[in-house]
């Protein structure tokens, strides 16, 4: 057995497979981090770098954290001298609020010589704030006579952060061989902060000098407003319209004079956000695209079409994709519903703070009202959950209601709404 080992552990030796490391940025680094290469600040210059199979590695740039150069969540490089393939799959790049790079960060890169394949597969790129120059999910690249690259299956997430160049999902690069770049997804939500005048988003690009280069299966998820110089490569747009957005607002706005190519795109509007106060209502439009050219590959939009946020009619009139809502789905009714229940709670709440009443009642209301938001803010919600929310907060606001019509001596009325509180589930149940 301990032979076996030896041996193994003599096979990684000489062939330079890495996996597994965690590389955590929290200072000032002056050079170039590689989630696979020298702990613990990934320094790429020992011997042991570069490898020809990178995977299951990350760098996280916490807040103070600075990297005066690239950070790759692994990197792999092969010829056909070492391996057949270089790959790097499964690595992971977090730059946290307060964290900085001044170059690009990649999730995966992999770079192929002589006749070795790139692949660059299942990596991931986070960004919950901080500042960054630009990246990618997954960079395949091979520059020998006949090696292919893949890029697939990589993901972008952006919440938040300040960019100022190019993000992708994944590219695939091959001097002579073929090229390939799907199924890589990038998220966007929160509010990141993109160069309007410099930055595009690319969803999947392949190219190739002397194969086949092919694009597919690349999504877009957009769940907030943003203003990009230009877009290429998305076969998939999926609109979350968040809460707050009214009628005339557009969620993406392309600032160059190129527009979206919409012939080979589908669209879709998977679902809606709604708030305390004014929402979208229905004869209200929203421009989903800015600048556009054709008409998306699907859905039909010569008539309503029906999706989970609504029925909506869509036009490209004047080069721009508008939709207009025609009919609520079941679940932004019953969201809407919620979202008058907690104004009207929150009226009622104010009113008894401005006449002194009691504390105790009000401060039980003000919680109910929270756990009421959180049903209504979450993307994952259901009719169910949403009328069950609603269910509750409306037995919640009628025993406050009596709370504060029996408002004599403050404590008691306190105990009854806290006690009709504590018997609501048992009420529910047994509606149930």
């Amino acid at each position: 057995m301990r032979k076996i080992f030896c041996a193994v552990v003599l096979v990684l030796a000489l062939f330079g497979a890495a996996w597994g490391q965690d590389i955590v940025v929290s200072g000032d680094i002056g050079f170039s981090v590689y989630g696979n290469g020298t702990p613990p600040d990934g320094d790429n210059s020992d011997p042991l770098w570069p490898f020809d199979y990178a995977s299951g590695n990350s760098v996280t740039v916490k807040s103070g954290g600075k990297v005066t150069g690239e950070v790759f969540g692994g990197y792999a490089y092969s010829d056909d001298m070492v391996a057949a393939t270089a790959a790097a799959e499964d690595n992971i790049v977090t730059v946290e609020i307060g964290g900085d790079v001044t170059v690009d960060i990649t999730g995966g890169h992999a770079y192929g010589d002589g006749t070795a394949d790139a692949e660059a597969m299942n990596n991931k790129v986070k960004i919950t704030g901080g500042k960054v120059q630009g990246g990618m999910g997954g960079n395949a690249y091979s520059t020998g006579s006949s090696g292919n690259a893949i890029a697939s299956g990589n993901e972008v997430t952006i919440t938040g952060g300040l960019f100022d160049a190019d993000i992708r999902g994944g590219v695939a690069h091959s001097t002579d061989g073929n090229a390939t770049a799907t199924d890589n997804i990038m998220t966007i939500s929160g509010s990141p902060e993109f160069d309007p005048t410099s930055l595009w988003l690319t969803g999947g690009n392949a190219w190739s000098g002397g194969g086949t280069a092919t694009s597919s299966g690349n999504k877009l998820a957009l769940k907030t407003k943003i203003e990009v110089q230009a877009v290429e490569h998305f076969q998939l747009m999926d609109f979350y319209l968040p809460a707050g957005l009214k009628s005339g607002d557009a969620m993406l706005t392309v600032a160059a004079a190129w527009p979206v190519d919409l012939v080979s795109v589908d669209i879709k509007i998977t679902g809606m956000g709604a708030q305390v106060g004014e929402n979208l209502s229905v004869g209200e439009s929203v421009i989903l695209i800015s600048k556009i050219t054709g008409k998306p590959a699907s859905p039909d939009i010569s008539g309503p079409v029906e999706m989970p946020g609504g029925t909506w009619t869509f036009s490209t009139d004047g080069g721009v994709l508008t939709a207009t809502l025609e009919e609520y789905s079941e679940l932004y009714a019953a969201k809407i519903a919620l979202a008058e229940l907690i104004g009207e709670a929150e009226a009622e709440v104010a009113k008894a703070e401005a006449e002194g009443k009691n504390a105790a009642a009000i401060a039980l209301m003000k919680t109910e009202i929270a756990k009421a938001k959180t049903a209504l803010e979450s993307e994952t919600a259901t009719v169910l959950s949403v009328k069950t929310a609603t269910e509750d907060l409306q037995t919640a606001l009628n025993a406050f209601r009596k709370a504060i019509k029996s408002d004599g001596g403050g404590c008691n009325a306190g105990l009854i709404y806290g006690l009709a509180l504590l018997a609501l589930p048992f009420v529910l149940k047994r509606k149930g």
